[in-house]
């Protein structure tokens, strides 16, 4: 952890209303970070505490919110302080991405393994879903995401940010036609071919029985899969749903597929079956 200086109070004083709103949440993010390094902690709170205490004479009322806001800090458990900064963190806290939260101090390299399911993304237009998937594929290990049509690719540099770093861990291919991917897939291992769109037609997820090999097609957000992509299907499946809204964010629904292919197949438990 890189070395936080201390605050005096003429030192703390002499900053404006923002840096000091920016030190007090430097503050909070140290603790969250050392908290299992108990020293550190305690002197990071410390720290804390004594900014706090410069703020009580302060004469803005904004500052003034602030001590009130966090209160009198309980220095119990983290559970305890996460609760006494939230209210603070809701209104003056930067704003996190996903990859800002997740911890990165002794990430163990872990054995990568693929499963049969190829996924095809046709005509998405939104990064952040073609982002999303990627990360959720390569979770699951699946074998190979096609980006067909208009679908954006890792070159786009929000599929990158959302993606968090899978996109250099999986195979994809962009290409223009979705189906001659569908037939060299067919043709080269034997795949069936599973759309996954709510229509008449369409058999509910969790009833269904999934061959082995399979690719998943999901498309366009607003628009679904077009008639031609769905009459080329062996296969038209839609996830069962129960509420007002009539539809999933096509990330989700793709999550949600992937797991209950999976799931049929036995290939949750690290890939082995039973």
């Amino acid at each position: 952890m890189k070395k936080i200086m201390q605050y005096s109070r003429k030192k703390f004083e002499k900053l404006d209303n923002e840096k000091k709103i920016r030190t007090i949440n430097m503050f909070i993010e140290a603790v969250y970070n050392c908290w299992d390094e108990s020293e550190e902690r305690e002197r990071m709170l410390s720290e804390l505490d004594n900014c706090l205490s410069y703020l009580q004479d302060s004469s803005g009322s904004e500052m003034r919110d602030i001590t009130r806001l966090l209160g009198d800090l309980q220095h119990g458990s983290r559970d305890t302080f996460l609760q006494a900064t939230a209210h603070f963190l809701a209104r003056y806290g930067r704003d996190y991405r996903d990859q800002d939260l997740l911890p990165v101090a002794g990430k163990q390299e872990r054995t990568v393994r693929q499963v049969p399911l190829y996924a095809i993304l046709h005509n998405l237009r939104s990064a952040f879903n073609v982002g999303s998937i990627i990360r959720t594929s390569e979770c699951l290990g699946i074998r190979k995401i096609f980006m067909t049509g208009y679908s954006p690719t890792p070159s786009n540099s929000k599929v990158r940010k959302t993606a968090m770093s899978t996109e250099s861990r999986i195979l994809w291919e962009k290409r223009e036609d979705i189906f001659l991917v569908m037939n060299e897939l067919k043709e080269s291992e034997g795949v069936e071919v599973i759309a996954l769109e709510t229509t008449p037609e369409a058999c509910p997820l969790h009833r269904a029985k999934i061959e082995k090999p399979a690719v998943l097609i999901v498309g366009n957000e607003a628009f679904g899969l077009s008639e031609e992509v769905l009459i080329r299907a062996d296969k038209i499946l839609e996830i069962s749903l129960s509420g007002w809204k009539e539809s999933l964010n096509v990330g989700v629904a793709y999550g949600m597929a992937c797991y209950e292919i999976l799931r049929q197949w036995n290939l949750l438990d690290n890939g082995k079956e039973d």
